[in-house]
């Protein structure tokens, strides 16, 4: 079943634009490869950076279970119970109304020592 006669000719008006559409078309399509094979290219070193993060993120892991085995067992709940004891006392400790009498105190001896303290200057620049 040969078709060798049924072969058409069509006539192109002008070749030579014909053509150069053609090419133009052409160094488009290739252009467009270019990108896919730098986007191919791309997405590789992701997948290589992303299983390369993963093997240390497992090392890491790997890592901290060594130490934690290392480190000796605690009681979570007690050190909560302590951490809420220190920090009622520290909110004690920093009480308004338990300062200011101290305060007033400390002020008035740095107020006296500075007192002495400008006398002393005063005699030294007579």
């Amino acid at each position: 079943m040969k078709r060798t006669k049924d072969i058409a000719y069509i006539p192109i008006r002008d070749p030579i634009a014909f053509r150069k559409s053609i090419l133009l078309s052409n160094v488009g399509v290739i252009r467009i490869l270019e990108k896919y094979e730098m986007f191919k290219q791309i997405r590789n070193q992701k997948r290589g950076l992303v299983n390369e993060i993963r093997e240390k993120m497992l090392s890491l892991h790997d890592d901290m279970l060594k130490i934690k085995s290392f480190l000796p067992d605690v009681n979570e709940k007690a050190l909560d119970r302590e951490y809420e004891e220190v920090k009622e006392k520290m909110q004690d400790v920093r009480s308004p109304s338990k300062r200011s009498p101290r305060k007033s105190q400390d002020s008035r001896n740095l107020q006296s020592e500075l007192r002495m303290l400008q006398e002393k200057l005063s005699n030294l620049d007579i």
